[in-house]
C-alpha cells in the first residue's frame, strides 16, 4: 500500500488555485473531485516509471484537509464547506512550498504530476487561465484566415481585416510580456497542453514512409518528426496553423522570461544564426522560390496557398511581409545567406530522401512543394550531394523536367515538336 501526501497534494492545489484560476477558494466538493483526479493521474504516471500495479492507502481528504488546516491556520481557514487561502498569502510563498516537496525523497516521483493538466485544474474551478488561452485561440483563427485571404486574394477590404486581427494578435502577445513570470509560465503550460490537443494532422504522410525507413541518411531523423515541423505542415499540410503557431509564440515569450532558458535555447547554428531565423532563412528562400516559379510558369493556385501559410507563420510585428516592399526587401536579404549543409542537417536529411523518393515512387505526392523544397536547400548549400544523386537518374522520363525546376537547365535542349509528353512536366 502507498501513503498518499496529503499536504504536499493539498499544498499543490491551492498554488494552482491562484496560478492558474485566479482564485483563493474551493468547496469541499471540488476538494474530494481534484483529489480524486490527482491519484488517477498519478496511477498512469506510476505506470509509465514502470510500475505495474499501484494501490493507494486512502483516507477521507476532507478529514486530511481539516487537519491541515488547523496545522496552517495562518495560511488557510474554513468556513461552511469552503476552504480558503488567507489574503497575505501569496503564490511565491505557495510556490516555494511546492519547491521544497518536490526536492525532498520523501514524495514519491509518482505524485509529481504535472499541476497544469487541464481536467485536473477543472475539478477546482482553475480555468481562468485556460478559457484566456481558448480566446487567446479563436483569435489566431481568425488573424490566420484574414492574412491567407490577403495574401491569395489582395483587395482593400482583405486588408482592413488582416491589419484589424495584426494588430489585436501583437497587442495581446505584447500585454503576456508585461505579465509577471509566474502568469506567464501558467499560459504557457496550459496553453501548451490545450493546444497539442488541437494540433495539426495528416490524414496521409506526404512521402512514402516505407521508403523512408530503408533509405540512408545523413542524420537519425524519422519522417513524421520532420514533416510535423509547423513550416513543413504549412507545406504538406491543409489544416490549420493556428494551434501550432500561437504554441510557439507563447513559448517564445516563455523563454524571453527565463534568462537560463535562453542560455539553453540560443542554439548557434552557422555564423550565430538562431533555430528561429535559420527557419525565416529557409522558408523565406522558399516563399523567393514559389514566385520564381510563378514568373516562370505561371501562377500556381496550390504553391500561392503555401506561400501565403508561409508568410502568415514568419511574419511579426517587425517584418509586416504582408507588406510586398517589405517582402521583397527581405526576399533579398535571405538571398544573400549560404550554409555549410552540416548546419541544417535535417534539411539536408529530407532533401536527399526527396531526390530520390521523386524518380523511385511511381506516383509521387506534392511533387511541386517538394522539388520547390529541394531547390531551397541547394540553393542554401550548394551540396553536391543532391546533384551527384540527382544526375544517377538521367534516363527516367521526368529527369528533364525536374532539373529544369531545382537547377534551371535541361538536359534535351531541342525537343521534337510533335512529342507532345507531358511526362517531363511538373506543372
Amino acid at each position: 500500500m502507498i501513503e498518499i501526501p496529503y499536504e504536499y497534494i493539498f499544498i499543490r492545489m491551492f498554488d494552482s488555485l491562484i496560478r492558474y484560476g485566479n482564485k483563493r477558494s474551493v468547496t469541499d466538493e471540488e476538494v474530494c473531485d481534484y483529489v480524486s483526479t490527482y491519484l488517477e493521474l498519478s496511477e498512469e504516471f506510476a505506470h509509465e516509471l514502470g510500475k505495474e500495479e499501484v494501490e493507494f492507502n486512502e483516507y477521507d481528504p476532507l478529514i486530511t484537509l481539516d487537519a491541515f488546516i488547523s496545522q496552517n491556520s495562518n495560511a488557510f481557514y474554513e468556513e461552511n464547506g469552503t476552504y480558503y487561502i488567507n489574503d497575505d498569502v501569496n503564490l511565491e510563498a505557495l510556490n516555494l512550498a511546492v519547491a521544497i516537496c518536490n526536492d525532498s525523497d520523501e514524495i514519491p516521483d509518482l505524485f509529481k504530476i504535472d499541476e497544469e493538466d487541464i481536467d485536473l485544474l477543472e475539478t477546482i474551478g482553475a480555468t481562468y487561465i485556460i478559457e484566456e488561452v481558448k480566446k487567446m485561440y479563436k483569435l489566431e483563427l481568425l488573424y490566420e484566415k484574414a492574412y491567407i485571404n490577403y495574401i491569395t486574394n489582395p483587395n482593400d477590404k482583405n486588408l482592413k481585416s488582416l491589419k484589424k486581427y495584426f494588430l489585436a494578435k501583437h497587442i495581446n502577445l505584447e500585454n503576456i510580456r508585461n505579465l509577471p513570470e509566474y502568469f506567464v509560465d501558467g499560459i504557457y503550460y496550459v496553453g501548451r497542453d490545450y493546444l497539442d490537443e488541437i494540433g495539426c494532422a495528416y490524414d496521409k504522410l506526404p512521402v512514402d514512409k516505407e521508403l523512408w525507413d530503408a533509405m540512408p541518411h545523413v542524420g537519425p531523423i524519422d519522417a513524421p518528426n520532420v514533416l510535423y515541423e509547423t513550416h513543413q505542415y504549412a507545406i504538406f499540410g491543409k489544416d490549420s496553423l493556428a494551434a501550432a503557431h500561437l504554441r510557439e509564440d507563447l513559448h517564445k515569450i516563455f523563454v524571453e522570461k527565463d534568462s537560463s532558458l535562453q542560455d539553453k535555447m540560443f542554439d548557434f547554428l552557422h555564423k550565430g544564426v538562431l533555430e528561429e531565423e535559420l527557419y525565416q532563412v529557409i522558408y523565406l528562400r522558399y516563399i523567393a522560390n514559389i514566385d520564381e516559379y510563378f514568373k516562370k510558369y505561371g501562377y500556381d493556385a496550390d504553391l500561392a496557398k503555401v506561400k501565403a501559410r508561409l508568410m502568415y507563420l514568419l511574419d511579426n510585428n517587425q517584418l509586416f511581409l504582408y507588406d510586398e516592399d517589405n517582402l521583397d526587401k527581405v526576399k533579398n536579404t535571405v538571398s544573400k545567406v549560404s550554409f555549410n549543409p552540416l548546419d541544417i542537417f535535417v534539411l539536408a536529411d529530407e532533401a536527399i530522401f526527396l531526390t530520390g523518393e521523386l524518380f523511385i515512387v511511381d506516383k509521387p505526392t506534392h511533387t511541386k512543394e517538394k522539388l520547390l523544397l529541394m531547390k531551397t536547400y541547394y540553393d542554401l548549400t550548394q551540396d553536391k550531394n543532391i546533384t551527384e544523386l540527382f544526375d544517377t537518374f538521367k534516363e527516367i522520363p521526368v529527369y528533364d523536367g525536374y532539373n529544369e525546376v531545382l537547377f534551371g537547365k535541361s538536359k534535351t535542349l531541342k525537343r521534337d515538336k510533335n512529342n507532345n509528353n507531358n511526362n517531363n512536366s511538373v506543372k
